[in-house]
């Protein structure tokens, strides 16, 4: 029986078997998209800061979306997991307390929430929920970390020379500042991500963060709140 014979996603080396016998990048298959598999990457999630993740980290913040896209291509060996890197941010945004100015208990229940709005969105691409769900967890992971981290200290920063104000939802400069490189980057990374036209891409960025607000300060409440009502 003829072994098939792969071309390698990651460095175009030709080879056969499961494994590219010059890079060790893995052949992905459908089956590598079903939630099921996701489920058993995540037992074996690691935590170990190396090269890939702070490439992995510098990606999500100046190509929004490449991680994503290159990740469902079956071009992982060179990044971090983008749901990998979710959890980072998670432990993070736990760790201090003091940043977390909406008061939102973020986990990964979130995520397939996200996902399930971005199918709905792009219904006509086609796409596997595993790939709605990386994006979702990019996205997400730059969410926390942009929102509670970099743009708060960042914030404080400038109004210890310029009154700006500070950080919080009553000073508007704030919130105009956090809505437009939200909006700014969910757009560009649903261009790069779902390959759709700048103006689609500017006007369903608008839709989905419209969607993904009511997802974190409203809908995921809710289920939390009707969870807990049930089991007392």
């Amino acid at each position: 029986m003829q072994t098939a014979q792969h071309t390698c996603k990651n460095c175009h080396h030709h080879f056969a078997g499961k494994f590219c016998n010059n890079c060790g990048e893995k052949v992905y298959t459908e089956h590598d998209k079903k939630i099921s598999h996701l489920l058993e990457e995540v037992v074996h999630f690691s935590t170990h800061f190396d090269n890939r993740f702070f490439r992995t980290l510098k990606l999500i913040f100046v190509k929004p979306g490449f991680v994503s896209k290159e990740f469902c291509e079956g071009k992982r060996k060179n990044y971090y997991s983008p749901f990998s890197l979710f959890l980072v941010a998670v432990f993070l945004y736990l760790l201090f307390p003091t940043l977390q100015g909406l008061n939102i208990s973020f986990d990964n229940h979130i995520v397939p929430l996200c996902a399930l709005a971005l199918r709905l969105i792009f219904a006509r691409r086609k796409k596997y929920f595993f790939d709605h769900f990386i994006f979702a967890s990019e996205f997400n992971a730059f969410f926390i970390l942009y929102l509670f981290f970099l743009l708060p200290i960042t914030f404080e920063l400038v109004a210890l020379m310029v009154p700006i104000g500070g950080v919080g939802d009553s000073n508007l400069l704030f919130i105009i500042i956090q809505f437009a490189v939200l909006w700014l980057v969910a757009g560009a990374g649903v261009k790069r991500f779902y390959e759709v036209s700048v103006v689609k891409a500017v006007l369903s960025s608008l839709l989905y963060l419209f969607f993904h607000s009511l997802i974190v300060f409203f809908i995921y409440r809710l289920i939390l709140f009707a969870v807990v009502m049930f089991f007392i």
